[in-house]
Formats: C-alpha cells, sequence, structure tokens
C-alpha cells in the first residue's frame, strides 16, 4: 500500500523539469532542443514545453543562434536562500569577512553534501594573480583540505564508503591509496587542521580547519587557498594556519561550541 501511494503522489511533468534544470545546470555550454531532447531521452514537444515554461519565469534563457538554452541564475537566487538563512553561515560570515579583510586570499566555507565538500561561502583573492573559486562548487572530499577535515570527523561506515568509492588522482600529489588516506585522516584529527599539498590543482595549496556547533560536532570546514609560488609550506602554515584555525574557533563559540 506505502508503495502505491508513493507512486499517487508522484507528479512526472514536474520530474522531467527537474531533471530539465539539472541537465542545464551541468552543461558547460549551452544545449540545443535536439540535445537536451536525446540527453533526457524525451520528445522535442514535451522538452520544449518544458523550456517555454522555464523562460517565461525567467530561469532559462533562450539564446539567439539555434536557439540553445542556458540556465540563468534565478534559481541561485532562490535556493541559496536556505544557506543564507542557516546559523552556520550567518554566524560565520561576519569572522570570516574579517579573516578574509586582513588575508586576501581565496577563503571558503565548505559544508558535507553526499561524498562531496560543498562551498556555501566563497571570497575570492584581493590580489593581482590568485586562486578563483565560486559557491556552490563541489569537491572530492580526498584531495579538498576541508574535505580532508570533513571525512576526518565523519563516522567510520561513511568514510570506507567514500574510500570503497575510488580516490581519482587528479595531480601526481593526489593522495589514491587508502591507507595513506586514513593515516592523513587521523593526522588531521591529532592537529586539527588538513592541507592540500597540491593535491587538487597543481600550484595550488590550501589550509582548512574545523568549524563545530554547541555539541562539539564538526559541522563545516573553512578554507584557504593560495598559489603555491607566494608562500613555503612553513610560511603558509604560520602565517594563514594560525588565522584560520583562530577564525574557526570563533565560529565555533558563536556556534555554541566551548573549548574544554
Amino acid at each position: 500500500m506505502a508503495v502505491k501511494q508513493q507512486n499517487n503522489y508522484h507528479v512526472p511533468g514536474l520530474a522531467k523539469g527537474i531533471d530539465l534544470i539539472k541537465l542545464l545546470c551541468d552543461a558547460r555550454n549551452p544545449l540545443s532542443l535536439t540535445e537536451i531532447s536525446q540527453a533526457m531521452d524525451l520528445n522535442k514537444h514535451m522538452v520544449f514545453r518544458l523550456l517555454q515554461t522555464l523562460i517565461r519565469e525567467g530561469w532559462v534563457i533562450a539564446e539567439s543562434e539555434g536557439p540553445r538554452y542556458r540556465m540563468s541564475l534565478v534559481p541561485f537566487y532562490h535556493t541559496s536562500k536556505p544557506i543564507n538563512h542557516s546559523n552556520l553561515v550567518q554566524m560565520a560570515t561576519e569572522p570570516m569577512q574579517r579573516y578574509w579583510q586582513e588575508i586576501g586570499e581565496s577563503t571558503s566555507l565548505g559544508i558535507l553534501d553526499e561524498d562531496r565538500v560543498l562551498y556555501v561561502v566563497h571570497l575570492n583573492s584581493t590580489k593581482d594573480v590568485a586562486v578563483i573559486g565560486h559557491a556552490g562548487r563541489k569537491y572530492y572530499l580526498h584531495a579538498a583540505a576541508a574535505g580532508k577535515v570533513l571525512l576526518a570527523y565523519a563516522d567510520e561506515h561513511y568514510q570506507e564508503k567514500i574510500i570503497s568509492q575510488g580516490l581519482p588522482q587528479l595531480t601526481l600529489q593526489t593522495i589514491t591509496s587508502p591507507a595513506k588516506l586514513r593515516e592523513e585522516l587521523e593526522s588531521v584529527r591529532k592537529s586539527e587542521f588538513a592541507l592540500d599539498r597540491e593535491e587538487y590543482a597543481k600550484g595550488v595549496i590550501c589550509f582548512a580547519a574545523p568549524i563545530r556547533d554547541y555539541s562539539g560536532k564538526v559541522v563545516a570546514a573553512m578554507n584557504t587557498s593560495v598559489l603555491a609560488m607566494n608562500y613555503t609550506f612553513a610560511e603558509f602554515e604560520q602565517i594563514i594556519g594560525t588565522r584560520v584555525m583562530d577564525t574557526c574557533r570563533i565560529i565555533s563559540q558563536s556556534l555554541g561550541y566551548h573549548l574544554v
């Protein structure tokens, strides 16, 4: 009976609309009607109706050639509101802004989202040559500093699930050995910070530390990314690392966490 009830409440048209939105969000370039139809395995008439509805709402933009279709920023405006209203982002914003104004390097606030770290806040570097990122981007946990922090404090079952999915090699420095990753996560728990030593992108190094809520649970990680040519690792840990950890403590205290 429960399964039948679920089917009765399923709205196929809405589901197809959501699939179309996901497809356009993932696409690097605008797509034609034919490309969308083939990707969704839907007839062009149905796809066209879905597109016209989304265009009227401002969610999709039809470009002149073809036409070809791409997402607008209207969905982000709406879907970012729950994040902006969350207690975590509210408490993190001011301390992160103060830190970023002092340091001027690319700084992010990351949370776990399924099997990735999702950056819900991102402040771009003010330097002439800099690391650039965007809020809403997701990154592999095993190679990103913030991802390592979140993975290190996740439960063992979740850690093993991530490891079993494989550890893609993104650069020559990426940790791809399960044993080495487990050692790295143990080191993160002991030191309470994580480094990305050009493991995600060549020439980029990152430092991340945990943010805890009132119960002591790690709910986020703050991360700073810099160009490796501008810092030695010792300088990076001393200049950036200590400030990241101090800022994370301030945010954690704002969330009700009290150091023992």
